[in-house]
């Protein structure tokens, strides 16, 4: 999802916005609406390039973006008034790391940074030291009924500060 618009801020309505996943080949193509903005639902994670169209203005190229786990990204492109024989082409991706517009928050961690993790025993837990705020306490100290375990099989995970009874003492 995004907007195009033009240089001085006005939106294009009529423009076309062409996807195509870099990984299969597989290409979406939509137009913008009365206000600019575009939406191509459904889209898998991977790698995309954008090219963007529209009579009067040269078309406009994002080489490679990311779109991973349940991201909506957000991708406004200004087309340059000129000729159909020239081309721009974006190769930096200047997506904001705040996301405008959803409130939720949420991390992916890619496989080339679990493969290198030293994972103690393999204990998937400890991956969820790799998420600001979180840390998890492990052995089942704390646990819901008070006092400790024993054994490890209880591993209490906490998130920004919450007890481990949420916000409703339950």
């Amino acid at each position: 999802m995004g907007a195009i618009i033009d240089d001085t801020g006005a939106v294009i309505p009529g423009a076309i916005v062409t996807t195509q996943d870099l990984g299969t080949g597989a290409t979406r193509t939509v137009t913008t609406d009365a206000n600019g903005e575009f939406i191509v639902p459904n889209l898998q994670l991977g790698h995309y390039s954008i090219t963007v169209t529209h009579e009067g203005f040269a078309p406009s190229d994002v080489a490679d973006t990311e779109l991973q786990v349940a991201q909506r990204a957000t991708i406004n492109i200004i087309l340059h008034v000129g000729t159909a024989s020239q081309k721009v082409t974006v190769t930096a991706n200047d997506t904001p790391l705040l996301n405008q517009a959803s409130s939720s928050v949420g991390q992916v961690i890619d496989t080339q940074t679990v493969q290198n993790m030293p994972l103690n025993g393999r204990t998937f837990w400890q991956l969820t030291q790799l998420t600001p705020g979180v840390s998890y306490i492990q052995g089942g100290q704390n646990i819901d009924a008070g006092g400790t375990s024993i054994r490890a099989s209880a591993v209490n995970v906490n998130v920004n500060g919450l007890s481990l009874r949420g916000q409703d003492g339950i």
